[in-house]
Parts: structure tokens; sequence; C-alpha cells
């Protein structure tokens, strides 16, 4: 399963352009594509994991304007600087604001730590930026997963450019908002294995912990994740975890997807 994973969007890039326009014409069959384990395996483990790709990992490279070649090693995680605008809650508010019935329909729920929050007009109605909680402890987990919604979203959060042309980008995609002090999270695997984490405000730090598999083998590491810097990984080998990051006093504001 493993070596397969990369080539399972590929083959379906030719079908996929194929259901854009039966999708535009009939966006209720996007429902169709909205699935979601009840309950994540807890036991799953890959038997005889080859965890060399993460073994040879001491350090995480800074690959800003470095072009990732077909023999890139991918159980090396890496940081990118980016050249984008910050995105802050006021362009997500008025993207929300101007496609609120895309919205309504597919990516209003959201999963907090603070029943306040049951959906995402609320996160952007008490304008969480401005009206920090007393603790400072809130957390927020957007995730999006309809076609629609996700085209609307590229509005703000494009595809990187120097992403290696073979690799397709899911559906699947996370926004994380974290009050300064919002407490550790493991952050989610999503469908496809490469996984490209961008904070776009704010700061955190990812602690990078080697999957079950390959803990004997590989090390952990920490990295400070701020406004205008990626972090890639390949989640086969990295189980990352977000932290607060000391001295911070703003929220932050975070943007993941993945690539097959």
């Amino acid at each position: 399963m493993r070596n397969l994973q990369n080539s399972i969007y590929p083959g379906l890039k030719l079908i996929r352009k194929i259901a854009v326009p039966v999708i535009q014409h009939y966006p209720s069959l996007s429902e169709l594509y909205d699935e979601w384990c009840i309950l994540e395996n807890p036991y799953f483990y890959a038997n005889d994991m080859d965890c060399w790709p993460c073994s040879v990992v001491h350090f995480i490279p800074d690959l800003t304007g470095h072009h990732i070649s077909r023999s890139f090693n991918v159980g090396i995680p890496y940081i990118k600087r980016e050249n984008f605008s910050d995105v802050r809650m006021k362009d997500i508010q008025k993207l929300l604001w101007q496609n609120s019935e895309v919205f309504k329909t597919d990516a209003m729920k959201v999963f907090s730590n603070n029943k306040t929050y049951r959906n995402i007009q609320d996160v952007m109605e008490k304008n969480m930026d401005l009206n920090l909680s007393k603790n400072l402890y809130n957390h927020i987990t957007w995730r999006i997963n309809r076609m629609t919604a996700g085209r609307i979203l590229r509005k703000l959060f494009p595809k990187p450019i120097d992403t290696p042309n073979w690799w397709e980008q899911s559906t699947e995609k996370f926004i994380f908002f974290d009050e300064p002090k919002s407490p550790p999270y493991s952050l989610p695997n999503p469908e496809c294995s490469n996984i490209m984490i961008r904070c776009t405000t704010g700061t955190r730090l990812i602690k990078m912990i080697a999957s079950s598999e390959c803990s004997a083998s590989c090390k952990s590491f920490t990295v400070l994740l701020s406004a205008g810097k990626t972090l890639w990984y390949n989640w086969w080998y990295w189980r990352p975890v977000n932290f607060p990051a000391l001295n911070s006093t703003t929220i932050t504001i975070s943007y993941m997807t993945s690539f097959c």
C-alpha cells in the first residue's frame, strides 16, 4: 500500500478532469466523496516497514529554491520559505461572506476545544483574532473536503509553485486556528502521504516524531514554523505534534493539504 500511495492520484488525473464539468452541473454529487472514518484504527501498524528513508535524517533542512526530483528521498522532512501574502482572519472572513452559500452547504463544521465555536461561521462572527480568550487556549480545526469549497480556498491558499508536477493535490484540506497557548495536538493524517503545512500568520512549534514503525531507527526533531514558512513531510515516517511557541502573542493560522 505504501508503494502504491504515490500512484493513486496521478492515475485518476484524467478521470478528475472529466468529472469537473459534471460536478459543476450537479454539485450534490460531491457529497458522495465526503467520507471520513468514524474511528481511526489505533492498532494500525505496517509490518516490515523500511525505515531507511528517515533514518538518514539528522536535521530538517531549508530547501528554499530547491526543486524536488523524482529520486528525492521522501523520508526527509524539509522547510521552504514562500513568497506569498499573509492570510489573516479578515481575508478568510471576506472569502466566507462572498461565498456564504457554498460554505454553508459544503464546509461549515469545525472541531474545537471550545463549545462556543460550533461552525466556521461562529469563528468568523466572533472575530477570534481580535477577541482572544482569557486563557489563550482555543484551538479550532476546519476540514474542507468538497470540490467547490476547495477551489474557492485556492484564492487564499494557492498550490506551491515548485510542487513536483507528478504529484496530484488531494481534495481534503485543513485550516488550523490556534491561540498563543493552544495545547499540543497531533496533526491529522490526510488521504495522501506527502503533506504540506503552511503557516500564514503567527508561530507554532512542530515536533517531528517518527512513526511507531520507525521509532527505533529515526530521531525526533522540532522546527519553528513561522509566517511565510512551509513544512513538507511524509506521514508514513513522521507523525508531527503541533505545540505552542514561546513568546507568541497572536493567533496562528495554518493551512494543510496533501499530495499523491
